[in-house]
């Protein structure tokens, strides 16, 4: 697979890359696409990933909108503050970014964490958001947050997920070793390009590239994983939500990783007083890598349920 497979036609263009200084917090990187008087369209990633894997989700949206993607802290291009500690930390630093940037009416999207991060800081700023897609979001049953499986690690260094690959001779080689690897297998090429093209930075140490997301902070996440649950604020969520769920996993160990199945509590939308529950089998956990058109359409038509995804073509 060649690196240039991800230019591809996007009537958005290239973004505007900005810096936010979020006080005690870590500086946050952020990228701008469309019109500025638009309706604003607010991207979070999930773990390990960063603001640019929207880009194939971007090209396929309608013109109008302003879109907003972030870098949440140790991910690209943002600042890490030494490792995670709390979920809630990254929530305060996006609260932080809408209040200085004065966004109203936003049609908040996140995926996987990046999704438990957008339901949080709709909870706390409800009066900034017109409506919610969380895509596979890190929600998890309530009763998982009681098994400290992903926790009981006495260091990040030592956590299953810090065994990643870190360092890279180019993007080539990434996009290559990941082109055959489940279930990355079945993203759309162009994605899994601009997942390895804009996630790698120059080797600090010498020749290559490396991860920009240090596996060591990607642990900490996952060490964290219980340190933070927004169960009981759902009902505080007063605008419409899709909830977008992949095939579900029958299991809660969360130190069971497997990114093909779905993390999410199966009744969360049943929680949120206008939530929608959208069940997408076909897909992975990864749905906006693997459908990037479809994904845009659920975020850009609010009345559109997908009740004819088994007809998509797209999907295997």
């Amino acid at each position: 697979m060649s690196v240039t497979a991800a230019q591809t036609s996007n009537p958005y263009g290239e973004p505007t890359a900005h810096f936010f200084d979020a006080g005690a917090g870590p500086n946050i990187a952020w990228y701008e696409w469309g019109n500025p008087d638009g309706p604003v369209l607010f991207l979070c990633h999930a773990t390990g990933f960063h603001a640019q894997v929207w880009r194939q989700t971007i090209a396929n949206l309608p013109e109008g909108y302003r879109i907003i993607a972030v870098d949440m802290c140790g991910h690209g291009h943002s600042d890490a503050d030494g490792f995670m500690t709390n979920w809630r930390d990254p929530v305060d630093d996006i609260i932080a970014l809408i209040e200085a940037l004065d966004l109203h009416d936003i049609i908040g999207v996140g995926h996987s964490f990046g999704g438990m991060v957008t339901a949080t800081a709709t909870t706390l700023i409800p009066e900034r958001f017109a409506r919610l897609v969380l895509i596979d979001p890190v929600i998890l049953p309530p009763e998982a947050y009681a098994n400290d499986a992903m926790t009981d690690f006495p260091h990040p260094s030592k956590h299953p997920m810090a065994k990643r690959r870190y360092e890279w001779h180019s993007v080539a080689e990434m996009v290559d070793r990941f082109a055959h690897r489940h279930p990355y297998d079945k993203w759309l090429p162009e994605a899994l390009v601009d997942y390895c093209q804009y996630g790698l930075v120059p080797n600090p140490a010498g020749e290559g590239v490396v991860l920009a997301c240090h596996p060591h902070f990607e642990a900490s996440i996952y060490m964290t994983s219980n340190s933070f649950r927004v169960h009981d604020d759902l009902h505080k969520i007063n605008c419409p939500v899709k909830v977008l769920r992949a095939k579900q996993r029958t299991e809660l160990d969360p130190a069971r990783i497997d990114f093909s199945l779905s993390p999410t509590w199966p009744v969360l939308a049943d929680k949120i007083p206008q939530g929608v529950d959208i069940y997408l089998p076909q897909l992975t956990h990864f749905m906006p890598m693997q459908d990037p058109h479809l994904v845009a359409r659920l975020i850009a038509d609010p009345d559109y349920l997908a009740e004819d995804i088994t007809k998509h073509e797209n999907v295997e």
